[in-house]
């Protein structure tokens, strides 16, 4: 291989890793859009608080443990399709990485949407309901106008039927509070193929979360 050669294998690869890149911030930058669009509630949805002491009941010890360094940033959409902007963060860990904080703080002038979150294989979970649970602390989660601040964690199953999502809202952490347990169950249906778990915020102020845990019931 000559000089030139070299040269022109090295330009063209280094245009495919831009047009990578390129593609890959465009999923990122849609995501929120894709993953809180129209879907189908499970029968079997339910969201609920309670205390942050109450955090292991029911929980199985097969149970997916969620890094917030395994978190993904959605900037933009959310239940009211708000712009983004926010920023996300991770807060601590323990010494045995088995547990993280993560962080999202929306302090922009407009209302904004901000989220954090990873997929998983739906094969094993087909058939049964699953629970993604946590605690939540908001620091001063505000509305700003029309557009209501809430933050909770959520869960939507991609299936060829259609889509089933639990967002959490109704039943979402809102003001300033202490660490609060947070979870939602949905249904997984038989042709699932792709669970997307995580936590989100919308209007303007802080939202942590921190031992996130995902399995079946």
């Amino acid at each position: 291989m000559t000089t030139g050669e070299r040269g022109s294998s090295g330009f063209v690869s280094r245009s495919v890793l831009a047009v990578s890149c390129v593609a890959i911030g465009i999923v990122l930058a849609v995501a929120g859009q894709s993953l809180f669009g129209s879907g189908r509630v499970s029968d079997d949805a339910m969201s609920s608080n309670g205390d942050a002491n109450d955090g292991d009941k029911g929980h199985s010890s097969t149970d997916l443990v969620v890094s917030s360094a395994d978190l993904i940033p959605m900037q933009g959409g959310g239940p009211d399709r708000l712009p983004g902007g926010c920023d996300t963060g991770e807060l601590a860990s323990s010494d045995d990485g088995s547990s993280s904080s993560a962080r999202i703080t929306c302090d922009l002038s407009h209302a904004a949407f901000g989220g954090l979150y990873r997929q998983v294989n739906a094969t094993a979970f087909r058939g049964k309901t699953v629970r993604l649970s946590g605690e939540l602390k908001a620091e001063s989660l505000l509305a700003v106008g029309a557009v209501d601040g809430v933050g909770s964690v959520w869960v939507r199953v991609e299936a060829p039927s259609g889509p089933v999502v639990d967002n959490g809202r109704s039943q979402g952490v809102r003001g300033s509070t202490e660490w609060t347990r947070n979870e939602v169950r949905v249904f997984v249906p038989e042709d699932a193929t792709l669970i997307s778990i995580g936590y989100w915020m919308q209007g303007r102020g802080q939202l942590s979360a921190r031992n996130l845990r995902f399995g079946a019931l």
